[in-house]
């Protein structure tokens, strides 16, 4: 009887030991396929693509948590940034969805007139008003070319920033002029880069 028992109990111990190995490995083999997201030693391109696909869903939580913490984020409508665009911290970049304020975020193109909007419409005119995540072309640095009549300025607000752009060229439709940009500036804080500046471009008068 004793040795039923010992047989039993030993065949038992081989059963759990089995299950434990095979939970194990599923968990190694799920945290393979399913990796982390980005590290902090992310690449510009990497941050900017986790970003961009955020924006695209309107996850502005997600975006927040990749702004400068102390500098904010500015929005520029245009190329040519200035003193007097906004400038959101990460708690109002969080809220974006929720607030229903209007703000002047510099002045339209041609009109001169004061660009008044939500965050909400701000986002469908200025930020993502075409598919960036699927661009044809990316640019980093020194291979961002003004494209337009807008003066490129960001380098000089931002003289220690990545830039990477993402570009939608124009249609024959419209002559080519219905092109669009959405630039990136990020900053690095102990080997992490923050985003503190994203830069619409577009065909200008």
């Amino acid at each position: 009887m004793k040795g039923v028992l010992y047989f039993i109990g030993s065949v038992t111990v081989v059963i759990a030991a089995i299950l434990l190995f095979n939970l194990s490995s599923s968990f190694q083999t799920e945290a393979e396929e399913d990796p982390s997201p980005v590290e902090e030693n992310a690449t510009v391109e990497e941050r900017a693509q986790l970003i961009l696909e955020a924006l695209k869903e309107k996850g502005f939580e997600q975006v927040a948590e990749y702004v400068h913490s102390e500098k904010g984020v500015t929005f520029s409508p245009y190329a040519y940034v200035e003193n007097d665009h906004q400038t959101f911290e990460q708690e109002k970049v969080e809220n974006w969805k929720n607030d229903q304020s209007n703000y002047t975020w510099g002045t339209f193109d041609g009109s001169g007139e004061p660009i008044e909007l939500t965050p909400n419409e701000y986002y469908e005119q200025f930020i993502y008003d075409k598919d960036f995540a699927s661009a044809e072309e990316v640019h980093l640095d020194e291979a961002i070319q003004p494209r337009g009549n807008s003066l490129h300025n960001a380098k000089e607000f931002y003289p220690n920033a990545s830039f990477i752009e993402f570009h939608v060229p124009g249609s024959e439709e419209y002559a080519g002029m219905d092109w669009g940009s959405l630039i990136m500036a990020f900053e690095e804080v102990d080997g992490a880069l923050y985003l503190v500046a994203i830069i619409h471009d577009q065909w200008t008068i």
